[in-house]
């Protein structure tokens, strides 16, 4: 089996898992601070982690509630089985599940998928990006006066996070038409990279909660750099655009 096939089969059964338990109350698992984890976050992981190394035995996993898992194969998958959980837990049905494979530290190949819309998004390094087996693309909005954007935050009880998102906000505000808040930047970097959104921003995002965004987005025709306009890399600021907006957006958020 090659491994982006396990991508997509791992973020289906994934999300169809999320979704079959959904109604269902959920125990909440305290992590730092106010930040928790669900019961099905960590069922969700185990499921994922269990079926990749079946396939990939020396393959690395980087997963949001293990972290690292060694191997030695020079691949590594990052998953983050339940993006969303805030929403999952209070029955907002926008979550997802999202499966990526690196090689040797290059996005090879990145998976999401939205059980609620049975929308699948796939992107393979140089193949373009798809959502339900057809192409898709960023916008091609040039104004950003006229740009729906969408902002988000993995740390917002953080006092710098705070600080940081609340000028952003306001000064991305100031110069867009509208901004959303969704409780999933997966899911709204796959809805950018389809042409819905113009821009995105995440303050203080995690590694899970953009890599596969990324390559979508980009093999979508978009661009996805730090707040200084480079590469991300770890815990990072994210701006996603359709790449026409990207310098203005830059300038934006260096408030």
């Amino acid at each position: 089996m090659k491994r982006i096939d396990l991508a997509k089969m791992l973020a289906v059964e994934l999300g169809n898992y999320l979704m079959s338990v959904y109604q269902m109350d959920h125990e909440e698992i305290a992590k730092t601070g106010v930040d928790f984890m669900l019961d099905v976050d960590l069922e969700a992981e185990r499921r994922a982690l269990e079926a990749i190394k079946k396939y990939f035995e020396d393959d690395q996993i980087l997963s949001e509630e293990r972290g690292d898992v060694a191997g030695g194969s020079g691949y590594r998958w990052v998953v983050d089985p339940l993006d969303g959980t805030v929403n999952f837990k209070y029955k907002i049905p926008y979550y997802c599940s999202s499966v990526s494979v690196e090689h040797k530290g290059e996005l090879l190949g990145a998976v999401v998928y939205s059980p609620e819309s049975k929308e699948l998004f796939v992107a393979e390094r140089g193949k373009g990006a798809l959502l339900n087996d057809e192409p898709i693309r960023v916008s091609k909005n040039s104004d950003l006066k006229t740009a729906f954007v969408s902002y988000s935050t993995s740390n917002h009880k953080d006092k710098n996070a705070v600080e940081l998102g609340s000028r952003v906000f306001r000064s991305v505000l100031l110069n867009c038409r509208a901004i959303r808040l969704k409780g999933s930047s997966l899911l709204d970097m796959c809805s950018l990279a389809a042409g819905n959104f113009d821009g995105l921003v995440k303050v203080y995002g995690n590694y899970w909660d953009w890599a596969a965004g990324k390559l979508i987005v980009e093999e979508a025709g978009g661009k996805v750099t730090n707040f200084e306009g480079n590469k991300p890399e770890g815990v990072s600021h994210i701006l996603a655009s359709n790449e026409r907006l990207h310098k203005e957006l830059l300038e934006v958020v260096r408030v």
